[in-house]
């Protein structure tokens, strides 16, 4: 493992060593009093608060900012307000006490000038903001401004954490930026070492480094739900092994926005895919087969493709990580997994794929049926003619 954790710093980090070392160089770049900026990118779950938390801790340079976003809908400036007010809080001032408004004043100061008033300009300051894509849109513009023109009369470092797919947005455009990926089996063992106090059976711990993909949430999670008994051994695992509220409490942010109309074809989706998880993608023209007989427009899919959360290359739909498929299926009910398969299976050919058809009619059946288990038992017998998908799912 490779890891860093220090006696005056609750929050620890496992693995991260890019991502550390891309905070310890922002920090060394205020040293000569010069500002800087880092965004932080990663998709749900893989630490970027985390570092966000750590930086914050280890910053000995000066005061260190972490504004808290207001909570509802955000109106203009809000971000600029909560960032006002951490800064009245580090000096035991008043707080300001209204946002800037609907619209921009000509006349109001850029960050470092608002700041002035709260901070003094003797030390150097780290600014921390957590999913910065989440503030107003006239905040963002004021923070990617600071972010690229650095005031050499004020050395202010900026720390912003975003989602992966937010990173390339105009008001963060041109920052460097670092991608959060997985964590490699040592990061992860470590995490869960720690997280089981070490009573860990190894079996176990290989199902559970499989399940979560490297995504220390989705490990946490797990941790947390088995029993020591479980975690030792000495009892079955549950089946899901990730349930589909504990993929949603990591995930759901990123589907949750859109249209109802999309989630069904995303169901879809991830349906198409369930018998064959391990296939690129699925099947493209059996989806929207599926769909317009739903009477869903495919141009349903369109928010998600534009949120990332799939690619659509012709032939195959895949969404972009297969714990994003994990989530959209196992979060929806059983009912609407098994009419999602029923419509698949309806607008399969059943002669010219047979063992696909019978296999979505089984995932779609509500208890035992010994004609379908024939059926299926007789479609996936040696020297059936069927495609390698089949073959792998049968």
């Amino acid at each position: 493992m490779t890891g860093h954790t220090t006696a005056a710093s609750p929050c620890r980090i496992y693995g991260r060593t890019t991502e550390l070392a891309a905070v310890a160089a922002l920090s060394d770049q205020l040293r000569p009093r010069h500002g800087g900026a880092l965004l932080l990118a990663a998709e749900p779950g893989l630490g970027r608060s985390a570092l966000l938390t750590w930086a914050a801790d280890e910053f000995t340079l000066g005061p260190v900012l972490r504004p808290r976003r207001l909570p509802g809908e955000p109106r203009p400036y809000d971000g600029m307000h909560a960032l006002l007010c951490a800064a009245a809080e580090s000096r035991g001032a008043a707080p300001p006490r209204a946002a800037f408004g609907t619209v921009r004043p000509a006349g109001l100061p850029e960050l470092p000038e608002l700041l002035r008033q709260y901070v003094p300009e003797d030390e150097p300051l780290l600014v921390c903001v957590d999913d910065a894509h989440l503030w107003d849109a006239p905040s963002r513009a004021v923070l990617g401004s600071a972010a690229r023109r650095p005031d050499p009369a004020r050395p202010i470092g900026l720390l912003l954490s975003v989602a992966e797919h937010r990173a390339a947005d105009p008001e963060f455009a041109g920052l460097p930026v670092v991608r959060f990926g997985p964590l490699d089996d040592g990061a992860a063992t470590a995490l869960l070492r720690d997280l089981t106090s070490g009573g860990l059976d190894p079996s176990v711990r290989s199902e559970l480094l499989s399940e979560a993909e490297g995504n220390p949430a989705v490990l946490t999670a797990l941790a947390q739900r088995l029993t020591p008994d479980q975690l030792g051994g000495h009892r079955p695992l549950p089946r899901p092994l990730v349930d589909g509220g504990a993929l949603w409490a990591v995930f759901g942010s990123r589907l949750a926005p859109l249209p109802p109309a999309a989630r069904q074809l995303l169901l879809l989706v991830a349906s198409a895919h369930e018998p064959d998880p391990d296939a690129a993608g699925a099947d493209a023209s059996l989806v929207l087969r599926a769909a317009r007989k739903a009477g869903l427009d495919p141009a349903a899919l369109d928010p998600a493709e534009a949120a990332r959360l799939v690619h659509h290359d012709g032939d195959r739909i895949a969404f972009t990580g297969s714990l994003l498929r994990r989530t959209v299926y196992s979060g929806a009910p059983s009912s609407q997994r098994r009419a999602a398969h029923a419509l698949l299976a309806s607008v399969i050919d059943a002669d010219g794929h047979r063992l696909r058809h019978l296999l979505h009619l089984a995932l779609a059946a509500q208890g035992p049926d010994a004609a379908l288990a024939a059926g299926l038992a007789e479609a996936a017998a040696p020297g059936t003619p069927t495609s390698g998908m089949e073959r792998s799912a049968a």
